[in-house]
């Protein structure tokens, strides 16, 4: 199942609604028999009891499936309760690595490993567009670590130099964009709806 499709749950929810609609209309239904019952054949307490005791079973079924509800529901906040900290998580070494190479201007091997464990679950809790930007986020870091390793090279080209310069520059610029691109890529997984 695609973890988006889980929590495409409105349908999930008219039908519940539909269900419970249905059972209060039929609890009302069964209340005016009753009392209509009551009042045609003027009973007397012991068969009033006697109808009653009849009723019992129904009612501990509809109180059971009540309970059954509220622990389905409390179910799946606890599953996206688990998800958003998994999800946030990758979210967060995101914004590490980002943070890290806006300060350095470059990206040391340490900081690309620590992107590495820290966004390695995002193929299992989000869609392919995820991962598929992560790897390109990764892919732009070693292109900065190499080509600010090839700046500071010795004796390089004037030439050269300036264009490793301009793309270590181009790089920086895209990836200071990638802080907003990336709240808006993950904010639609990390939203509570109701």
């Amino acid at each position: 199942m695609d973890s988006s499709d889980f929590f495409k749950k409105q349908e999930d929810d008219e039908d519940i609604k539909l269900f419970w609609t249905q059972l209060l209309d039929a609890l009302q239904i069964l209340e005016n028999n009753i009392c209509s019952l009551y009042h045609t054949l003027k009973m007397n307490m012991k068969e009033l009891i006697e109808l009653l005791s009849g009723l019992l079973t129904p009612t501990i079924a509809i109180i059971a499936v009540y309970i059954a509800y509220q622990q389905l529901k409390t179910n799946r906040d606890r599953v996206r309760l688990n998800l958003y900290d998994k999800r946030f998580k990758v979210f967060r070494g995101l914004m590490d690595l980002l943070a890290h190479i806006m300060r350095e201007g470059n990206v040391t091997d340490e900081a690309l490993y620590k992107f590495n464990a820290d966004t390695n679950e995002a193929r299992f809790i989000f869609d392919k567009e995820i991962p598929d930007y992560l790897q390109t986020i990764y892919e732009k870091a070693v292109d900065i670590q190499t080509k600010n390793s090839e700046l500071h090279e010795p004796n390089p080209q004037e030439e050269k130099r300036a264009q490793l310069a301009r793309d270590v520059g181009e790089i920086k610029k895209w990836m200071y964009r990638q802080f907003k691109v990336s709240r808006e890529m993950f904010g639609k997984y990390l939203k509570f709806k109701e």
